[in-house]
């Protein structure tokens, strides 16, 4: 009971650490900001709402793809422990180039777009995000937290065979106090 309460603490500060990393990595990409400045601009002038509507979303696909290629370094530091490990982390992968390929696209797409056509490419960013990006960026964060407690739980298991192996060395086995502790 212990261990599993010790690696569910060790696997919430991986995820809150990769959390925080990735935040700080990019402050540049908080859009707040940005988005009140377009709906200030909207109906004023469509060639000011149009220039505001296309920088926001540069500014929003380029710090989709900074994400998605921090994802990637956080999936590469994964140790490979055999090749089920590995397969699935280069099919995490492409997915993950799939999804930079995705953000290329509506970038470029932005560059023809007028007013309706910025329209058209922020819904389709937030409907992608939502139904695509999120549960593929929750895949490399829960991989990661695999990955990174394998070394805990392999060091757990070898020092709990240690426990054993001393307890039958010391012949301990049947002393009560230390089965009820050990089974």
């Amino acid at each position: 009971m212990k261990l599993l309460h010790f690696a569910a603490i060790a696997a919430l500060v991986v995820f809150v650490f990769g959390a925080h990393e990735r935040a700080a990595a990019a402050p540049e990409c908080e859009f707040s900001a940005r988005i009140q400045e377009v709906e200030k601009i909207s109906g004023g002038g469509a060639d000011a709402e149009l220039k505001a509507r296309k920088e926001l979303l540069v500014l929003i696909s380029d710090c989709g793809v900074k994400d998605i290629k921090l994802l990637q370094v956080n999936l590469a530091n994964v140790p490979l422990y055999d090749n089920d490990t590995k397969a699935a982390r280069t099919k995490i992968n492409t997915e993950l180039n799939e999804a930079i390929r995705y953000y290329e696209l509506q970038k470029a797409k932005v560059n023809d777009a007028g007013l309706r056509g910025t329209k058209e490419v922020a819904k389709n960013l937030l409907e992608w995000r939502g139904i695509h990006y999120v549960p593929l960026s929750q895949k490399v964060i829960a991989f990661t937290i695999w990955g990174k407690n394998q070394d805990l739980m392999k060091a757990t298991s070898e020092r709990h065979a240690n426990i054993e192996q001393a307890i039958k060395n010391l012949n301990l086995s049947d002393n009560e106090e230390i089965k009820k502790k050990f089974t």
